[in-house]
């Protein structure tokens, strides 16, 4: 049996068929009927079910998916104290045990700072997100 891929769907007809399999669990279908009757998967239907006792019909609704946007772990005024840090010294200025800018010496300067521990990617992605590159020497030592 094929099953119809309802992330691809608008909030609204998500909404509608999340409606209909609670009018058929009331009607006294099984979650089994009601998956085959909807194209979904059992398990899919049984969490509908379950956050409808919950929480209701609202409880149903179409909510905004993926990360929350401008979200992040550390305060907008220690982002602008670690940039500005990162730009006007080096690393042996600050007592830490690196030549240069790395992912690790600003993870590590981070950790200082605020008392958090980013992961190397998550440091990454932060200096990119502050306009900052990867660079490499321009010749070896």
């Amino acid at each position: 049996m094929k099953r119809r891929d309802a992330r691809r769907l608008k909030p609204a007809a998500q909404e509608e068929i999340r409606r209909q399999a609670i009018r058929l669990s009331k009607a006294g279908h099984t979650q089994q009927k009601i998956a085959d009757l909807l194209e979904v998967h059992r398990c899919t239907v049984c969490g509908w079910l379950g956050e409808h006792r919950e929480g209701g019909l609202k409880a149903l609704a179409s909510a905004k998916r993926g990360r929350k946007s401008g979200s992040t772990q550390i305060a907008a005024a220690q982002q602008r104290q670690i940039r500005h840090l990162i730009t006007d010294k080096t690393p042996e200025q600050l007592k830490l045990p690196f030549a240069l800018w790395t992912r690790e010496a600003v993870g590590d300067l981070i950790a200082e700072m605020t008392g958090k521990r980013l992961e190397v990617r998550q440091v990454g992605r932060l200096l990119r997100s502050w306009g900052f590159t990867p660079q490499r020497p321009a010749k070896r030592a």
